[in-house]
């Protein structure tokens, strides 16, 4: 696990594909500051280890043996709450994806990715951010903008909350935020509790996509 005199970020593998999760191994093992915590060949297997050795991070393909990735994600939750789920799959399918994000997953990347484009979301998710793939975030835009109810639930945010959504917007992470309006961390990450459901959405990317969307600014992050 993380702690503050290591700063190591602990990150396990559920992979069905032998050579692709000793890619996933070498590249994580490679990088300073994470440490592979164990590669699983499915989510039944990994199930059985993770309650006892639970890792920060989780890169969960979604086609393996047995459970399926995106009915495995709330078992893990349930295992280990604080848990950063990021799958990484083939598939786009709409349904799949937005199964991930309704069961919790902090991320969505698209296969393949080049070991920097892993890296660089491993890092973002450690920094409090929700990578997703340019094809799935624009999956997610899509999605928002076809909600009929949008513009009455931003309406519903407070000032203060909106302010906090559009620094999210513009790519802060939390600490900035802070910073920016005067505020502490934890007061930040209340704000964004409350947005989260007020929009009816479950991470910083959902919520980025749904601003843009509902207001007509820019492209997905």
């Amino acid at each position: 696990m993380t702690t503050a005199g290591t700063e190591t970020t602990t990150v396990a593998i559920i992979e069905d594909d032998t050579r692709y999760r000793g890619f996933l191994r070498t590249i994580i093992e490679g990088t300073t500051g994470f440490q592979c915590g164990g590669a699983y060949a499915s989510a039944d297997i990994a199930l059985q280890v993770i309650a006892t050795q639970p890792p920060d991070l989780l890169l969960l393909d979604l086609e393996l043996p047995g459970m399926p990735g995106e009915q495995a994600i709330p078992e893990f939750l349930r295992l280990v709450p604080d848990l950063q789920v990021v799958v990484l799959t083939f598939h786009q399918d709409p349904g799949r994806l937005f199964a991930c994000l309704e069961a919790g997953a902090s991320g969505y990347l698209v296969k393949p990715v080049d070991p920097a484009q892993l890296v660089e979301a491993l890092r973002e998710v450690v920094a409090g951010g929700s990578p997703m793939s340019g094809p799935i975030a624009r999956l997610v835009l899509q999605s928002f903008r076809k909600r009929g109810n949008g513009k009455r639930e931003l309406e519903s945010l407070t000032t203060r909350e909106m302010e906090v959504l559009r620094e999210i917007a513009t790519g802060a992470l939390p600490e900035e935020v802070g910073l920016s309006l005067g505020i502490t961390v934890r007061t930040v990450q209340t704000h964004l509790r409350n947005i989260y459901d007020k929009l009816h959405v479950h991470s910083r990317s959902q919520a980025v996509a749904r601003f843009l969307a509902d207001t007509g600014n820019g492209s997905p992050p």
